[in-house]
């Protein structure tokens, strides 16, 4: 927040005027960093004969964990940034996000087929709490500087309920519960390396859980 707007909500805050009053001094839309994120992403796609393995493992079987996630939200309030504090679903709609962190998985069978999936990113401040895309960087033995590939879009897996605190500086906590789905460009890796057939586009691929913290 820039000393204009600081200045605007100390006034705000020692005469009694309505938050509203400061409301236009706050930059739209906030810009806030998220540093040193974590999560854990559960993996439900099986296949006989293919080994998953995490390269970060998570506290569950079956599981990888996210570490050192940064990122930024960017919250567009359309000028009424108050009103969002006490509206989740108004909140949920105006918060846009970025992101990378640590983490992934391999995927690996007998024949010494396999996938490494990491560093997962969102990668675009387009993508919203709502729907996005999950890219990795993908490696496989003919490709073993990776690629980075789309390999998931998300949606929420429960409700969101985000929360927005605006003093003494803007700060917000997102819960993150996010179901994964296969994207074309990941089922073609999968299909490649494990035979045709092994995944479609939209199969279930797991789910991802975390805590946003920017501020």
């Amino acid at each position: 927040m820039n000393r204009k707007a600081v200045v605007a909500l100390a006034a705000a805050a020692l005469t009694g005027a309505a938050v509203t009053g400061w409301a236009a001094f706050v930059p739209d839309p906030v810009s806030l960093t998220t540093e040193g994120a974590r999560g854990e992403c559960a993996v439900s796609w099986r296949k006989p004969g293919v080994a998953f393995a995490p390269l970060t493992p998570g506290a569950a079987p079956g599981s990888f964990a996210t570490t050192d996630g940064t990122g930024r939200v960017e919250i567009a309030g359309e000028g009424d940034l108050p009103s969002l504090v006490a509206d989740a679903a108004a909140l949920t709609r105006a918060i846009t996000i970025t992101g990378e962190a640590k983490g992934g998985f391999s995927l690996r069978d007998g024949a010494g087929n396999m996938i490494e999936a990491s560093d997962p990113e969102i990668p675009s401040s387009a993508e919203n709490l709502l729907q996005g895309v999950l890219t990795f960087l993908v490696k496989t033995p003919a490709d073993p500087s990776g690629t980075r590939t789309p390999a998931f879009t998300y949606v929420p897996s429960g409700p969101l309920s985000p929360q927005l605190e605006l003093m003494p500086t803007p700060k917000v906590t997102i819960p993150f519960t996010i179901a994964l789905s296969v994207t074309p460009q990941f089922a073609a890796a999968l299909n490649t390396a494990f035979g045709e057939g092994s995944v479609k586009n939209g199969d279930a691929f797991g789910s991802c859980r975390s805590v946003i913290n920017a501020q």
